[in-house]
């Protein structure tokens, strides 16, 4: 696993266990870790490149980190987490710029 995902996935677990309401029994972090191995082994099959990979793995750990503020309206802001996240953190990877 490269730093990049190292440090999303110790990112996303801390937002969870921190914010996310107490009622969220289906969108929480476990349903978010199943995802995230799903994207795994969809692109390990398919033959993604890496960089394929760190994008979708990237976007598998941040798709429902929006619900720890609203409910209606999650996904913007999960889109908003993952832009400043990668904001300080892909550009050394080069994640936004390829």
């Amino acid at each position: 696993m490269n730093e990049l995902i190292k440090k999303t996935e110790h990112y996303i677990t801390s937002l969870l266990t921190e914010k996310l309401p107490a009622g969220m029994v289906y969108h929480n972090l476990e349903h978010t870790r199943l995802m995230v191995d799903a994207v795994q082994d969809l692109t390990t099959h398919m033959l993604f490149n890496e960089w394929e990979q760190e994008i979708l793995l990237v976007a598998a750990w941040f798709h429902d980190s929006g619900y720890c503020y609203t409910y209606q309206g999650h996904e913007a802001i999960s889109m908003t987490l993952a832009g400043d996240f990668c904001a300080v953190w892909a550009k050394k990877n080069c994640l936004l710029t390829r």
